[in-house]
């Protein structure tokens, strides 16, 4: 028999694995209701992010999982369920990606190379995570793996996948005091403390007395939650040199999943430590977030002004929970979920005009002024990396500057444009920070060669659009374009003025949006002012409907040249010179499009609308942010829990 020789052909993905101890309790708790006594096993789908070869897991979820006793090679894996519930976690953390899936047990099983290569179609490089959930020792009974490919240099060189070990770490946050060997012990076998049991702490010199249950409701990894497990027979109230004080507020949070009155006397900032300190920042994170924004009836409720140079450049808001950054100048200013100025960093650009978060704490900037697209850790203060767009072939391509910039799980585009007006989209691995390809190149400075100013993925269809606009002597004239980055084709595009409109030829675009939920194309007219929709799924040579305003009461608008469009959370905003509205979408029995599925309401008074004409549109959590020109600071739009707005039709 010839001699086997294995050889890995396959590049190593990943470096290491970093487990939040949610995720392991999840697991834990998983196996628990499903599958312990039971000989069977829990499989799940891990969620998080990837950088530079580490993978982050901080979320998961159990997934139906059925598999033959007798043969391995019959399993069955609920697509269905998985694709649902990925979708519902995305609403609420649009950051977190697929990045593998996990399984109980001791060690490997026989068909998980199999099931490791379905997880190959929602992510290039997935890791596969076992953990044994009945530990006979100490430490985290957790292991990760990728895999890769490797050639048996026999007369048939067949090659097969194989797992390849990856080191895993623990993440662990400033408040989790309690090790992952002490947690793992208490999900064993340990008897639930009695809810009805009650605990006493002297917190800064001041008793407090209340029930188990209401001390565990902080969650497992809460600071109240670890002291809830000390022995029964110990009497004494536990000392915790804290604030009394705000202590006080957080346990009536605790109790009724809202603040008190008495919160009023301490800032955001204040009660946003303790809460950090006891780890309960998600329940008052919860109580402090503003309601569903309803554009209907959201109001100012404070402008954010940086401390020097306040005159915002541009910014950028998280869809997940409203926190914001503000670039100013050579500076980026950032404010956390509720709003607090956690630091301002100065980078090397002398004026930033175009900012993207493409990860929790990494932002890609640009500058109309200086070349290439910059990445800065704004936890660290740190310049991670700087990538410009260069031909060697091609002399005109030097000192190319950043128009736009979106994000997508695994790259990021920039619009980038060199000073004889080549311009081209340049797709960024964010695996290495380096241009992996490029998109429509194209020279001279005609409206339907201009850069893309605007820039969206759109996830559902995996595909990117850009547009561009510019406005002379014969009024508005543009183009929006529809790539898909895997093919590098456009699959569908417009320019107006343009053929196929002759009932609306000269009421070109002034800008153009998309909602990517509804997977629908909005264009604000720059003549009529009339608000045009498009439905991502059925274009065409003109896709147009246009939206018709019934309310006699609104103020017409269509004067002015400065028109911006935005869409969030199903709704359109759009502003008008210095007024801001929302267009609502309406309960519609009918599937397709029609002119009255959209409503038009004022979000603004009319002394709001002479504060400054609208230079920026953009929602975050359940905040609406607004700029406008020559102003200091970044309007903050809110609804209100006691509104009772409805919208006119």
């Amino acid at each position: 028999m010839d001699a086997i020789q294995t050889q890995q052909i396959s590049a190593k993905p990943i470096e290491k694995v970093i487990l939040h101890r949610l995720v392991l309790l999840s697991i834990v708790d998983n196996f628990n209701r499903a599958a312990k006594d039971t000989g069977k096993r829990v499989v799940g789908v891990l969620l998080g992010n990837y950088f530079r070869g580490t993978v982050d897991v901080s979320n998961s979820y159990a997934v139906p999982f059925e598999e033959d006793d007798k043969d391995p090679s019959i399993w069955f894996l609920d697509h269905n369920y998985h694709e649902s519930m990925f979708s519902m976690f995305k609403r609420i953390n649009a950051k977190e990606h697929v990045v593998g899936w996990y399984s109980t047990g001791s060690k490997l099983r026989e068909n998980d190379i199999d099931i490791h290569q379905l997880f190959h179609n929602y992510v290039p490089n997935p890791v596969m995570v076992i953990t044994d959930v009945q530990p006979k020792g100490l430490g985290i009974p957790t292991k990760a793996y990728y895999d890769v490919e490797e050639v048996k240099e026999t007369a048939t060189q067949k090659r097969q996948k194989v797992f390849v070990h990856v080191p895993l770490e623990m993440a662990a946050h400033e408040v989790e005091e309690i090790g992952v060997d002490h947690l793992l012990r208490d999900v064993k076998d340990t008897p639930e403390p009695h809810n009805s049991d009650r605990i006493k702490l002297n917190v800064g010199g001041k008793l407090f007395e209340t029930t188990m249950l209401t001390i565990q409701s902080g969650g497992p990894d809460s600071l109240l939650y670890a002291l809830s497990n000390r022995p029964s027979d110990d009497l004494n109230p536990i000392f915790i040199d804290r604030d009394p004080d705000i202590f006080s507020v957080l346990l009536y949070l605790l109790r009724s999943n809202r603040l008190p009155s008495t919160a009023s006397r301490f800032s955001k900032q204040e009660l946003a430590e303790e809460a950090l300190y006891y780890g309960i920042e998600m329940q008052l994170k919860k109580a402090m977030s503003p309601p569903p924004l309803q554009g209907i009836d959201a109001s100012v409720v404070s402008t954010i002004r940086p401390a020097a140079d306040a005159l915002p450049s541009t910014f950028t808001a998280s869809a997940d929970d409203g926190s914001l950054w503000i670039a100013h100048g050579g500076q980026i200013s950032i404010y956390d979920w509720n709003l607090s100025h956690s630091v301002t960093l100065r980078t090397h650009l002398e004026d930033i005009t175009s900012i993207c978060r493409v990860w929790p704490e990494v932002a890609a900037i640009g500058s109309n002024n200086s070349s290439g697209i910059h990445f800065y850790n704004l936890s660290s203060a740190r310049l991670l990396a700087s990538t410009h767009w260069r031909d060697p072939s091609d002399p005109r391509i030097y000192k190319a500057t950043v128009q736009a910039i979106a994000d997508a799980p695994s790259s990021i585009f920039a619009s980038f444009i060199c000073p004889h007006k080549e311009n081209s989209i340049l797709l960024i691995d964010k695996s290495t920070l380096q241009i992996s390809s490029e998109l429509g190149r194209q020279s001279g400075g005609s409206s339907k060669n201009m850069v893309p100013e605007k820039l969206t993925w759109i996830p559902t269809t995996g595909t990117i659009l850009g547009s561009a606009v510019t406005c002379g002597a014969f009024g508005y004239s543009g183009y929006i374009r529809l790539w898909d980055p895997r093919s590098g084709n456009v699959v569908w595009e417009t320019n107006e003025p343009g053929a196929g409109r002759s009932s609306r030829f000269g009421d070109s675009f002034a800008d153009v949006d998309v909602d990517v939920d509804s997977l629908a194309l909005f264009k604000i007219c720059s003549k009529s002012g009339d608000l045009g929709m498009a439905d991502l799924r059925n274009l065409g040579a003109d896709p147009w409907v246009y939206m018709e305003d019934k309310n006699p009461s609104m103020r017409n608008n269509s004067d002015g040249e400065n028109k911006l469009i935005h869409c969030y959370k199903n709704q359109v905003f759009v502003g008008r010179e210095g007024s801001l509205e929302v267009w609502s979408r309406v309960e519609d029995t009918n599937n397709g499009l029609s002119e009255g599925l959209y409503r038009r309401n004022f979000v603004d008074k009319v002394e709001d609308s002479e504060k400054g004409v609208i230079s920026r549109i953009e929602g975050g959590g359940n905040r609406l942010f607004v700029s406008r020109e020559n102003v200091e600071g970044i309007e903050v739009w809110e609804s209100s829990y006691l509104s009772g707005a409805i919208s006119v039709l």
